[in-house]
């Protein structure tokens, strides 16, 4: 069970929301003097994910990332382990099981040797994917084989998240402003929800993402 049929009554990490807008500041390059050459790139998507930790989540502030289809990332879809079920992206997997059979046998036997002795592991490292469900929309999707086909899983780059100021934001554990209207507000914004399984999926893979040490750190 990838949502729980029980939700709760206020917001969770991992939650899929509707109402909420984003901003995105660009810059070409950075200032330091004077701040001039700047855009806000202001966004409301359909659909966002609650990235913030449940017992985080208040003092008006929290993390929001936009839920996509993973039709924008299509090539997802040529890999026959993910094809089968997309939601593997949130588990670790064996390294050539991230190949499509195009890109596996286009590589040497000592190449694919080498990616084989690879020990299981996180891929697609900033991907965390939601499970199909009656509330979430489909869409078409069209491989480069011409095959067709409807989907319903959609994804989050951990890359893309913001944070929002909302007056509504307040914890459940702040029992003198959270109130019964504030509640109301925050649940009609809430679509669905993550079952204790999928939400620790969700933990760990987003731990893991910020876990990751570079080569050049690593102590040999």
């Amino acid at each position: 069970m990838f949502y729980t049929d029980k939700p709760s009554n206020f917001l969770r990490m991992g939650d899929i929301v509707e109402g909420y807008v984003l901003a995105v500041p660009e810059i070409k390059t950075p200032f330091k003097k004077s701040f001039v050459d700047y855009q806000v790139v202001v966004d409301l998507p359909k659909l966002l994910v609650v990235l913030t930790p449940c017992c985080s989540i208040g003092d008006k502030k929290i993390s929001l990332v936009p839920l996509e289809e993973v039709s924008k990332r299509r090539k997802l879809f040529e890999v026959p382990y993910l094809k089968t079920d997309m939601t593997n992206i949130n588990r670790m997997m064996e390294p050539e099981k991230t190949f499509t059979p195009e890109d596996w046998g286009m590589l040497k036997s000592d190449e694919q040797q080498k990616i084989i002795s690879r020990s299981r592991d996180y891929q697609f490292d900033p991907l965390f994917v939601y499970a199909e469900h009656d509330s979430l929309p489909k869409f078409d999707v069209k491989l480069k084989g011409g095959e067709k086909f409807t989907s319903g899983y959609y994804m989050i780059d951990f890359r893309k998240a913001s944070r929002l100021k909302c007056e509504c934001v307040i914890s459940p554990n702040d029992e003198k402003h959270f109130n019964e209207e504030i509640r109301q507000q925050l649940l009609t914004s809430k679509k669905l929800e993550l079952h204790r399984d999928s939400r620790q999926e969700l933990r760990d893979k987003i731990s893991n993402y910020y876990h990751r040490v570079p080569n050049e750190d690593k102590i040999e």
